[in-house]
């Protein structure tokens, strides 16, 4: 296991979120490419109700090739919140987005445009 998978391991084994997403940070610094970090950032992002962070990450991890289904539903909600439902709907590929994520929706649906300006920056 290599020193950014290592991290990455740290990560998730984490139950401190910001030592988590510290530790996830570290391990993107370590690999750029490596997709589930930026996944993982996703996905704390949203718990701390952040909707522009997390779009960026989601939209990484998207990219970088993670096609896991927090990553495609939280992409989706992002890209829904910027009015961009058929892309959602094609990331999405036909997943329902969990309870827990509705508020998380809610909170994008607010912060629309700056998510639709983050969305249309080139990818890192």
């Amino acid at each position: 296991m290599n020193a950014a998978m290592e991290r990455l391991a740290e990560a998730l084994a984490s139950r401190d979120p910001t030592q988590a997403d510290r530790l996830a940070c570290q391990a993107i610094l370590l690999d750029p490419d490596l997709a589930a970090a930026y996944a993982l950032r996703g996905r704390l992002a949203a718990r701390r109700g952040d909707p522009i962070l997390a779009a960026h990450h989601f939209r990484v991890a998207f990219a970088r090739g993670d096609r896991g289904l927090e990553t495609r539903i939280g992409l989706a909600v992002c890209l829904e919140a910027s009015g961009q439902d058929a892309l959602a709907a094609r990331v999405r590929e036909n997943a329902l987005v969990p309870p827990e994520l509705e508020i998380f929706a809610d909170v994008a649906r607010a912060q629309a445009p700056a998510i639709q300006q983050m969305l249309s920056m080139p990818l890192p």
